[in-house]
């Protein structure tokens, strides 16, 4: 495995800058990247239940309805609390910035 210099990089060397690449992340990017997630999942939740009742060919398959009914309550409110947090985050943001260009 190479770097972006073009030096060759061990297996260990690789896995410690990525951890140090993963402790680098902000609040802010986890709470993006979550929402980020959360619409994928939505999306799919949304998909299966339309094909599910578009599909259904026997009525045995009234318990992924359910299934997925209670992943799509549980899936909005995650993303009700994950826009809350993203908001705040970017508010705190904004004002960390604000300080930081006041002070130079």
């Amino acid at each position: 495995m190479l770097d972006k210099e073009g030096k060759k990089v061990t297996t260990k060397e690789f896995f410690k800058r990525w951890k140090s690449g993963i402790e680098g992340i902000t609040p802010l990017q986890q709470a993006k990247t979550s929402l980020m997630g959360n619409w994928i999942v939505l999306s799919g939740i949304v998909s299966g239940m339309v094909v599910n009742a578009l599909v259904r060919m026997q009525d045995q398959w009234w318990w992924i309805e359910i299934i997925l009914g209670g992943s799509l309550i549980l899936v909005v409110i995650q993303m009700i609390g994950g826009f809350q947090k993203y908001w705040r985050f970017k508010e705190i943001d904004k004002q960390m910035k604000e300080i930081e260009n006041g002070n130079k």
